[in-house]
């Protein structure tokens, strides 16, 4: 997107979409101001700590598949393939470590209530990060933190402002 249309100020992400857009930065996209909705840095949704899979990140591909009427094999083969296909550098990234490194003003949104991913870690991280800035919500799910007024003024008055005044 920003080599086509141009410079990006900002970029905001829920979910999943956290770690692609942190990896675009983390690998020079140009951005000034990150926002990350619910990013996936801890899971705690049932299931995720069940099965043979070494971490709860590989617990998530196993439950999905499971979840869509498949054998849980076909997480771990849809995982390898992934992993697979990427550059060994891109296997190896963690959105925790890959945030830490940025230069970029962050702010992590995250509820205590989300029933997907723990607000702990979100926490911890967003005080770790140099120019990190953190929005703790409570009473919403994982997809309701993204829609959520509050979390709506808050993210467009980072984004207007920056972490560093924040």
């Amino acid at each position: 997107v920003a080599a086509a249309l141009g410079p990006v100020d900002a970029a905001v992400a829920h979910s999943f979409a956290s770690g692609g857009t942190a990896l675009a930065v983390a690998e020079g996209a140009s951005v000034e101001r990150l926002v990350l909705i619910a990013p996936p840095l801890s899971y705690r949704t049932p299931g995720d700590a069940a099965g043979g899979a070494p971490d709860a990140g590989h617990q998530r591909w196993r439950r999905i598949a499971s979840e869509l009427g498949f054998d849980p094999g076909i997480g771990d083969r849809a995982l390898a393939t992934h992993l697979a296909k990427l550059e060994p550098t891109r296997a190896r990234w963690h959105l925790t470590d890959g945030l830490v490194e940025l230069a970029t003003d962050v702010l992590i949104v995250a509820s205590v209530d989300d029933d997907r991913f723990d607000v702990g870690s979100a926490r911890t991280l967003a005080g770790r990060l140099p120019r990190g800035a953190f929005l703790e919500l409570a009473g919403l799910d994982h997809r309701a933190s993204a829609r959520d007024a509050t979390a709506v003024a808050a993210i467009v008055a980072f984004l207007d402002r920056g972490a560093a005044t924040g």
